[in-house]
């Protein structure tokens, strides 16, 4: 499979034992899991996918929906808006993200950059906050001087 630089979502359908990739308005199909794809999007930027999420976990304090970081220089990190051995997790592309509005009873529609626009079955507060996590993750690894200094007193 050719991998797709900057994927705006994707999720895994069981009835077909596919994941589905949306990119520019376009929707992809691919014969792997949530999971694996992932991991080919890490690897492929030198990154593994326990390490992305131990850094989101470790930096936002945080236990679950763990989002994967796969390229910092693009703001590309995949959070999910449901455990992610949920039929109906989505992982979201934070980077591609233009905005989200609340939609009906506990959804969203997330606006992406390219146009295309995805219905998600979780509250806009649910989506909010892991976009609130995502830029507190970016914003540690621009300054990641701090967390150390914090760690040693004057003398």
């Amino acid at each position: 499979m050719k991998l797709i630089q900057g994927i705006d979502f994707f999720y895994y359908d069981q009835t077909t034992g596919l994941a589905f990739l949306g990119y520019d308005n376009l929707l992809f199909g691919s014969p792997q899991s949530s999971e694996e794809l992932l991991s080919l999007l890490c690897e492929a930027n030198g990154r593994t996918v326990i390490g992305s999420m131990e850094l989101f976990a470790k930096v936002n304090q945080a236990h679950q929906k763990l989002a994967v970081l796969v390229n910092p220089s693009q703001d590309e990190i995949y959070f999910p808006t449901h455990a992610s051995n949920n039929r109906k997790c989505i992982w979201v592309n934070y980077g591609k993200i233009q905005r989200i509005e609340a939609y009906q009873k506990n959804q969203s529609l997330v606006h992406f950059k390219s146009g295309t626009q995805l219905v998600v079955a979780c509250s806009n507060r649910v989506v909010s906050k892991q976009m609130k996590r995502c830029a507190n993750l970016l914003n540690s690894l621009c300054n990641p001087y701090e967390q150390i200094n914090d760690l040693f007193s004057k003398v």
